[in-house]
């Protein structure tokens, strides 16, 4: 089992070296149908690539949990970084996840990757040194 989990754990680090390498190249998308309306669920932003014919999505996923702490409730949100392969339909462009990867470390360093190259963070800060 531990074999499996390094193998994935290898996976997720080479999507990411793509990622910070623009070999793979993501795109900010709107929020599927299918994750919108849940009200213990909170999703804010989706990003989607395709790779050698395969298309990517990631995304960051809240899930509300209210918990028994000292005799009263309180809500949280725990957060969960979510990579599945989709596929593209009429309906849905941006994809029906297909397959989950599962939950390994890495996940969260591949969005941090998706997000700094979205956003152009590495050119803004480019220019700032330019200045």
């Amino acid at each position: 089992m531990e074999k499996a989990k390094d193998k994935w754990i290898e996976i997720i680090a080479k999507l990411t070296e793509l990622t910070q390498d623009n070999v793979l190249k993501w795109r900010i998308t709107e929020v599927p149908y299918a994750l919108k309306g849940f009200a213990d669920v909170r999703i804010d932003a989706v990003y989607f690539s395709i790779y050698k014919g395969n298309h990517l999505r990631i995304y960051e996923k809240k899930k509300k949990e209210t918990i028994m702490v000292n005799f009263s409730l309180e809500t949280l949100w725990e957060t969960s970084t979510v990579l599945d392969l989709v596929k593209s339909t009429m309906a849905e462009p941006d994809g029906i996840s297909q397959w989950a990867f599962p939950k390994v470390e890495g996940l969260n360093n591949l969005l941090n990757a998706v997000k700094f190259q979205v956003t152009g963070v590495k050119d803004f800060l480019k220019k700032l040194t330019e200045e």
